[in-house]
């Protein structure tokens, strides 16, 4: 297999902005399985079992950090993790080259830029707030697919498609 190369997403600046603004704005964030998973943001005395995700109940949303999540299901989005969710229709930015509901074949392209796995990753506020003070009209996701094209290996949000490559 050919050595992963970065692919990088374009999103609109200011729709990013205003996500960041939402994330920003809220008190509790909604986990992703990798911060269910950390000790750190469980209730006192919550006790999963091994291994498993555990309830979100069990989750204190004021300790998760606030993000985007980069979601790989039905396109490539970014979305706020912040609670209460945005309003319908303004939760979440699609990549337009992978937008469902304008590509016929954002599935192939979905996986040839992110592969199989859509587990959502998180990109921490702060990181974002740091693009997008250096970027102009867009904002770049960058994706690197692990060596088996399952998953993404590693990703980073840039105001250039090429400063994390």
């Amino acid at each position: 297999m050919s050595e992963p190369t970065w692919q990088w997403i374009e999103f609109p600046a200011a729709e990013v902005a205003r996500l960041l603004e939402h994330t920003e704005s809220c008190a509790e964030h909604m986990p992703n399985p990798d911060i269910m998973l950390d000790k750190r943001y469980l209730k006192e005395g919550a006790r999963p079992a091994g291994g498993r995700l555990p309830k979100l109940a069990d989750v204190d949303l004021t300790r998760v950090p606030a993000g985007l999540n980069v979601v790989l299901k039905r396109g490539i989005w970014l979305a706020s993790n912040g609670l209460p969710p945005p309003a319908p229709g303004e939760e979440a930015v699609c990549a337009a080259v992978c937008d469902p509901r304008t590509v016929s074949d954002w599935e192939a392209v979905k996986e040839r830029l992110a592969g199989r796995n859509d587990q959502p990753l998180l990109l921490p506020a702060g990181d974002v707030r740091d693009v997008l003070a250096a970027a102009g009209e867009q904002v770049w996701l960058g994706l690197l697919r692990d060596e088996d094209g399952f998953g993404v290996e590693a990703f980073a949000l840039s105001e250039t498609p090429a400063a994390g490559d």
